[in-house]
């Protein structure tokens, strides 16, 4: 039986982009997943209102907005595209990749190259592009045989890669530059409990400043220390998920996931081993948000396919009523990374 492939098939998905956009998820992901993606309208884009974002000193709609630059794999137009800063319309969008498939995710390192996670049939890979590259026919791809790559993450010249239908997170150390030096992570802690491996895997990886390995994979949430390569070395963090799709990290080290399942943004402090230290963020969304990442600051960038809009939930925001629009002009945007 060949394994089904993230945004190989023309169907309803996470039912995600639903009616409007091809599978990225296709019938590997779980039947939780596929109804709590259910479909319905994209309701209108929500302007922040001063009063509802919860701080000391309410500040002007017009200082509500990105601090960063945020990077968009747009999978409907194929493109990779740019938020800058303050941007909050799709006149201010720039496009910093083309000619992909099917780009689900992206990412940058150090030095300012953008890696990104197509998952289309025979062009399965992530590419890399380098400063100065801006299509993938002058971009590299990253060592190792890939059959969804989903999350990637950079820490110190290393590279890793969570391959969700083959169920293991990969490690591209520095200097590599064959599949015979990439390393598996974590043993078989992410691959499914049934008869393949693509019963679930990891969607997500972010690696912290002393270069722990965080997971997010289907049921869990994940902790590797560093050169982990058995799961007698994984640790499930926190507890309560409904599909947990993306993790993240503010400076101060508290871990942020898109707990998908259950349409919510959660957060939990370092060394949380129960739901009872994971506290909600933001939930009862429209639609079921698929990149969910957070800045330095604890702003979060949630990215939502069906409605086409990235949207930014200020720090201190827990309604509806106080998410920010930012950017436009996306077809079925995935995956989010905040840059510089």
């Amino acid at each position: 039986m060949e394994p089904v492939r993230i945004l190989d098939l023309d169907r309803d998905v996470l039912r995600f982009t639903l009616s409007r956009l091809t599978c990225i998820a296709g019938a590997c992901l779980t039947a939780a997943f596929l109804t709590a993606c259910g479909g319905g309208q994209a309701s209108a884009p929500i302007i922040a209102v001063p009063s509802d974002i919860a701080s000391a000193n309410v500040v002007p709609l017009r200082q509500v907005a990105p601090e960063h630059d945020i990077y968009v794999a747009d999978k409907g137009n194929g493109l990779v595209k740019e938020i800058p800063k303050a941007c909050h319309y799709a006149s201010c969008v720039v496009t910093v990749g083309k000619g992909f498939s099917c780009p689900t995710d992206v990412s940058l390192d150090e030095t300012l190259d953008v890696y990104v996670s197509n998952t289309c049939d025979y062009g399965t890979a992530v590419y890399k592009m380098a400063p100065g590259c801006n299509a993938k026919r002058c971009a590299s791809t990253v060592p190792g045989d890939y059959l969804n790559p989903e999350g990637t993450a950079s820490y110190r010249g290393n590279f890793y890669v969570a391959d969700y239908s083959q169920g293991y997170v990969r490690e591209v150390p520095s200097g590599c530059q064959g599949s015979s030096c990439v390393v598996t992570l974590g043993g078989d802690a992410f691959v499914g409990p049934g008869y393949y491996p693509w019963d679930y895997g990891p969607s997500d990886v972010t690696v912290d400043k002393n270069g722990n390995v965080y997971v997010a994979s289907d049921y869990f949430v994940s902790m590797m220390k560093p050169n982990c390569k058995s799961s007698s070395c994984v640790t499930h963090l926190g507890g309560g998920w409904s599909t947990p799709w993306t993790v993240s990290l503010d400076h101060e080290g508290n871990i942020y996931v898109n707990d998908s399942g259950h349409k919510a943004i959660k957060e939990m402090p370092q060394n949380c081993h129960s739901a009872k230290c994971v506290s909600v963020i933001l939930n009862g969304f429209t639609n079921t948000p698929f990149g969910a990442k957070v800045d330095a600051q604890g702003n979060v960038y949630v990215s939502d396919p069906i409605g086409d809009t990235v949207q930014m939930i200020p720090k201190g925001c827990h309604s509806r009523s106080c998410l920010v629009t930012i950017g436009g002009g996306f077809s079925g945007p995935l995956g989010v990374y905040v840059g510089p």
